[in-house]
Order: structure tokens, then C-alpha cells, then sequence
């Protein structure tokens, strides 16, 4: 088998700057407003009702710390977008915080149970 070079990848050098808020960008799809105007696309907008307010800005704030990740991971010595990511994760477990405080549990499996068996099942559901 010869040593044949098949494909070549290439990752435009990406400028931290143009940086969407939380909820913005969970509407248009990237943190990015310049990969949003590239893209040309409007975004699905994501409607704010009373009783899911919290829990799209919960989302808005995960979304935006997925893409800032995956920005890091090409530019991990990039102090802006290091900070706007702690920040960011800073403020969704505070957001989550609040929303398990009224709803319960997002997700039952990401934590370990400190006692012997599980207890969260006994917490009050939403709908009691």
C-alpha cells in the first residue's frame, strides 16, 4: 500500500469577536455572530412564555458554553473566550440551581446519591 494522501481538512482561523448573548445565540445556532452572517440564516426564534422562561435561558446558557468549548478546543489560549466560558458556566449552575429548586431534577443520572439508596424520587414532582 502506498503512503497516498486521499483528503486534506481546513479550519479557517476563527476570530474571537462578534460574541452573541446566551439567548441570541441559542436562537441563530452559534455564539458567533460572524458564523451566523456567513451562514445567512435568521435562526429559529425560541418563544419566551412564562412558564419556560427560565428553562430556555437555562438552555441558551448551555448552548452557549457547548460552543465556546468547542471554540477553546482550536484556541485553547484564548483568555477572552476562557473567562466568557467560566462565566457562562458560572451562571448556568445558578440557573440550574434555581430551576431544580421549583421543578426537581433535570436529570436524575448525572450526580451520585450520597446515601444508600436513591432519594430524589421522594422530592416533590412539578405537577404535585
Amino acid at each position: 500500500m502506498t503512503n497516498m494522501k486521499l483528503a486534506q481538512s481546513y479550519v479557517p482561523k476563527q476570530e474571537f469577536k462578534n460574541i452573541y448573548a446566551p439567548e441570541c445565540a441559542l436562537q441563530h445556532g452559534t455564539v458567533f455572530g460572524d458564523l451566523h452572517a456567513a451562514a445567512g440564516t435568521d435562526g429559529k426564534k425560541i418563544a419566551k412564555q412564562k412558564d419556560n422562561a427560565l428553562l430556555v435561558e437555562l438552555s441558551a446558557c448551555a448552548f452557549t458554553a457547548l460552543d465556546l468549548q468547542l471554540f477553546i478546543d482550536v484556541n485553547p489560549t484564548d483568555g477572552a473566550a476562557i473567562q466568557l466560558y467560566n462565566e457562562t458556566v458560572k451562571k448556568y449552575h445558578g440557573l440550574k440551581a434555581q430551576y431544580e429548586k421549583t421543578n426537581g431534577p433535570l436529570r436524575n443520572f448525572v450526580e451520585q446519591s450520597p446515601a444508600a439508596k436513591f432519594t430524589w424520587i421522594h422530592a416533590p414532582w412539578p405537577w404535585e
